[in-house]
């Protein structure tokens, strides 16, 4: 059972939790009339200026930083080969005692304007994500309301743009930062047990030595094999499993795949506009034994006409997930 294909309509108390319990990677959740609203009202509301359209002080201004980028929100602008490389607008909602969203940021800049995305939006987003909440809480534990995280991330679609976007950001720092970004780089090419904390630094250090460099790289290679892909494939968002309850993806794409690593394979996970593909992260293992997916995105390799991709909406994710 690799994945399996529900109706919005059927969750229920711990029906994601036997789901995934049974070995599901992945459980399709269909349904088509939601996502195209929320898609129209948080990707096509042409009073949103989305940050991929932006100018880049915009971004700035929206940009809620913090030590570990995966938790930033707000605007947030990362390339990082071997780790992330996106453009993404992430909120996160909390819930008023008398259950009103209260979403940070509250709102976003647009130029000398601003921008607030509308609280029946925020009460659609925060239903689905309670009702996927209940569903993934086993039937012999409690279902407990946890934040809302909303985000919508646009990939590229030249994989030469990747590189290009993280070329600037590495030739924005100082010397010992781009030194720094250099180490990173080497760092996100390591899998398994050469990812720890510590390994890694000093693999990646030896990575930079002449005469050494392509020691830790063979090594890799050999004792991770599950990060294989084929030759024309480029990774863009390395393998990991997500620090939330779960995530819930929906959106377009042309020339990028999320895959699931299932076994000794890695295989596409169907992301599209007629149901979210929802799976466990890792607070999901800690709080109800669930095991995490597994996923990575990758690149086809495959070159497309400008006029194929929609510049706004293609090679788009919105994902909803319980935090």
């Amino acid at each position: 059972m690799v994945f399996l294909e529900i109706a919005a309509e059927e969750l229920q108390h711990g029906l994601l939790a036997a789901g995934f319990a049974n070995g599901a990677a992945a459980i399709l959740v269909h349904c088509e009339g939601l996502i195209r609203k929320l898609w129209s009202q948080l990707l096509e509301d042409p009073d949103e200026q989305l940050p991929w359209e932006a100018p880049l002080i915009d971004i700035a201004r929206n940009h809620y930083g913090s030590r570990d980028i995966t938790v930033g929100l707000g605007d947030l602008f990362y390339f990082q080969p071997g780790h992330h490389g996106y453009i993404a607008r992430k909120v996160e909602i909390d819930r008023t005692p008398e259950g009103r969203p209260e979403p940070t940021p509250s709102q976003f800049v647009q130029g000398n304007g601003s921008y607030r995305i509308a609280d029946t939006t925020m009460d659609e987003c925060c239903r689905l994500a309670d009702q996927l909440m209940e569903a993934l809480t086993p039937q012999r534990q409690q279902f407990k309301e946890c934040r809302v995280t909303v985000q919508r991330l646009k990939y590229q679609e030249r994989y030469e743009d990747f590189e290009d976007l993280a070329a600037m950001s590495q030739n924005s720092l100082a010397r010992w930062g781009r030194l720094g970004f250099q180490l990173d780089r080497h760092r996100g090419r390591l899998d398994g047990p050469l990812a720890r904390k510590g390994v890694s630094d000093v693999m990646g250090a030896m990575m930079m030595l002449p005469g050494l460099g392509k020691l830790p790289g063979w090594v890799n290679k050999s004792l991770n094999p599950k990060q294989s892909r084929a030759s024309d494939m480029r990774l863009v968002e390395r393998a990991h499993s997500d620090e939330r309850y779960f995530t819930a993806l929906c959106g377009t794409r042309a020339n990028v795949r999320t895959e699931v690593h299932i076994g000794k394979q890695w295989i596409e996970l169907p992301v599209g506009l007629t149901s979210f593909a929802v799976f466990p992260g890792n607070l999901a293992q800690r709080a109800f034994g669930l095991t995490p997916t597994m996923h990575r995105v990758v690149h086809t390799g495959q070159t497309l006409p400008a006029s194929a991709i929609d510049r706004r909406t293609g090679n788009v994710t919105l994902m909803i997930g319980g935090v």
